[in-house]
């Protein structure tokens, strides 16, 4: 067998298994995407009884639905103490900075 078709078999061996390990972990992944979009459509059953037992107010709700309001709820909790604490440390130098200009305009008086 001469060099080249012997570099060819090797070639295609190795384009063989590259390709076998590639569709093995693309497999893998959209099975895990599958069973990740079978789960999140999942739904479920919310039911509030009132104690009068009167009207049965339910509702169903996805997994999906679940997480997006989980992390809105979040990020705007989240927002809400980041600009709070950027609040406060601002005005807390705005009146820093009214201080250090009433005493620096008491001292030109002063002069």
């Amino acid at each position: 067998m001469s060099p080249v078709n012997q570099y060819k078999r090797v070639e295609d061996e190795f384009v063989d298994r590259a390709g076998k390990k590639v569709r093995k972990v693309w497999g893998g992944l959209l099975s895990f995407l599958k069973l990740v979009i079978q789960k999140g459509k999942q739904r479920f059953t919310v039911m509030f009884i009132p104690h009068s037992e009167k009207r049965i107010f339910n509702f169903q709700i996805s997994v999906f639905t679940l997480i997006f309001l989980f992390f809105i709820l979040s990020v705007l909790i989240l927002s809400f103490f980041g600009l709070s604490t950027h609040f406060s440390s601002t005005n807390k130098r705005i009146v820093e900075v009214t201080e250090n200009l009433a005493e620096s305009e008491t001292l030109a008086v002063e002069y």
